[in-house]
């Protein structure tokens, strides 16, 4: 439905206009002005898609209404009735942007015709609407445009995330990431399109790449609620699997009300579950109703922490397992889960607590590293801190965890200018951080912050004797001190002179 106001002073004009536009076109729902003033006033608070208005009224006539409306409501389309005496306003009038005009006293077959032209005139204006709203949504902009949807009659809108096989794009140095033919997109919106509860009343379909092309996002505007479930998309994910060799694919869809605000917030939610969902070396497809996966499990190399019996075996483990995680181009999560598959393996310190912290540092290190080489130096180094204080077989039980804290020691003399705290450190070498904590202080009879502090003293109390060109400034964030006034008393408190006082003494 469109929204029509008509503003006429004279009532009997007025009731004709109504009636007429009632008889030749059910789109519109109908609101009466009777004046431009009064007109102005609802146009101020209601929305509206097209203005009937004749010229001559009281207090505002219709080419002050008209000038109005098009500088500030560009969008609303604007008919003037006119009688024949005013034909050199309206052709004036039209000229200055108004749509067209209606000539006094009405001819049945022209006003049908000038109908006829506005309907399409809106259509086209709301299709193009509807199109830059889903360009939008599927682009992650924020849109206020469910009135839009609502008012154009559809009630729902699904979304469909494709994925082939691949994984963040940061991780493919040769850049050659699989990307989604355009066979495989027909295929896709063929098999959505069809879909038997989709296709049962009004449908706009809307598809664009996303992320490299290995994404497709497809988003259907529809009338019909969406009840197919997990069959069809079941069927769609083995019609995919057949036509393309084989490939895994990762689909994820929901559908919710067209009437909802920013529907870009429930597409990234839709993508964060989905994504979530995927589980290693199968085809997933992830509904609203819960997650189903086709398809058998790749041929991944077994990988048992137990049967390292040095580090150069632990190395050997990881490179062979990183080595066949790119050769199969599998994703972010599916990596996740095959290191998480391994950490099952071993006995990090610290019971549970030492589990899920060693966890959540291997999904932080998947996420961030910005390639392959960086990403398996850093899981090595992560299990190779665990695998260092774990009881496994051919070593006997490391109870002092004596090595884990020199490396620990040598990480924060290289590290000392970045942010580093207990949490942090835990996190990167798999420790609980009250075990680590004590572990340190143990064999060093230091704590972590007083290590760090003392090696961050040390390097900047050489930079003021050796530098004269620097500045307190300088130093501090030399040192890992954003605040240099904060350093300064560090500094003082651990030397006894302020950095400024030091370099005066020397």
């Amino acid at each position: 439905m469109y929204r029509a106001l008509i503003v006429e002073d004279e009532p009997p004009i007025l009731r004709k206009i109504t009636s007429s536009l009632r008889a030749v076109s059910d789109a519109f729902d109908i609101e009466v002005a009777h004046d431009g003033q009064e007109a102005f006033e609802y146009l101020m608070n209601h929305p509206v898609d097209v203005v009937f208005t004749d010229i001559r009224m009281p207090i505002m006539d219709g080419l002050a209404l008209s000038d109005k409306i098009r500088k500030l409501y560009p969008e609303i389309c604007i008919l003037i009735i006119t009688g024949y005496y005013d034909y050199s306003y309206a052709k004036s009038a039209i000229q200055t942007g108004v749509f067209d005009y209606i000539l006094k006293p009405l001819s049945s077959v022209e006003f049908r015709a000038t109908i006829q032209r506005v309907e399409q005139h809106l259509d086209k204006q709301r299709s193009q609407r509807i199109l830059q709203s889903l360009t939008n949504i599927a682009s992650g902009q924020p849109n206020d445009d469910a009135e839009v949807f609502q008012n154009a009659g559809y009630q729902y809108l699904s979304a469909f995330l494709i994925v082939r096989n691949g994984y963040p794009y940061r991780f493919d140095e040769s850049s050659t990431c699989e990307q989604i033919g355009e066979d495989e997109k027909g295929l896709l919106l063929e098999e959505i399109r069809g879909n038997e509860y989709l296709s049962a009343g009004k449908t706009v379909t809307f598809a664009r790449d996303g992320y490299y092309q290995r994404e497709i996002i497809i988003l259907v505007l529809h009338t019909a609620e969406m009840r197919a479930g997990h069959g069809h998309l079941e069927g769609l994910l083995q019609r995919l699997q057949a036509a393309c060799h084989g490939a895994v694919y990762h689909v994820g869809m929901e559908t919710w009300s067209a009437g909802v605000a920013n529907h870009a917030e429930r597409v990234a939610g839709l993508r964060k579950r989905f994504e979530q969902a995927i589980i290693f070396g199968k085809s997933t497809l992830y509904v609203e109703e819960g997650t189903v996966h086709s398809g058998e499990p790749r041929n991944a190399p077994h990988i048992d922490a137990k049967e390292w019996k040095t580090e150069d075996d632990l190395r050997a483990s990881v490179l062979r397992m990183m080595d066949w995680g790119k050769n199969n181009w599998i994703t972010r999560f599916e990596l996740q889960d095959l290191l998480d598959y391994v950490l099952e393996s071993m006995e990090p310190p610290g019971g549970y607590d030492g589990r899920r912290t060693a966890k959540n540092r291997l999904d932080q290190l998947v996420s961030k590293c910005e390639g392959y080489p960086q990403l398996t130096h850093e899981v090595t180094a992560l299990f190779r801190g665990m695998w260092k204080t774990q009881k496994h077989i051919g070593e006997p039980v490391n109870l002092d965890g004596r090595e884990a804290v020199e490396s620990i020691r040598v990480y924060i003399d290289t590290h000392y200018a970045e942010e580093l705290t207990v949490q942090n450190l835990a996190e990167r070498f798999g420790f609980n951080p009250s075990y680590l904590g004590q572990l340190f202080r143990k064999h060093t009879h230091l704590s972590l912050n007083q290590y760090i502090i003392q090696k961050r003293i040390s390097v900047a109390a050489n930079l003021i004797r050796n530098d004269a060109s620097l500045t307190v400034k300088d130093i501090a964030m030399a040192v890992g001190y954003d605040d240099p006034l904060y350093f300064s008393r560090i500094f003082k408190r651990h030397t006894g002179f302020a950095p400024t006082e030091l370099r005066e003494k020397e």
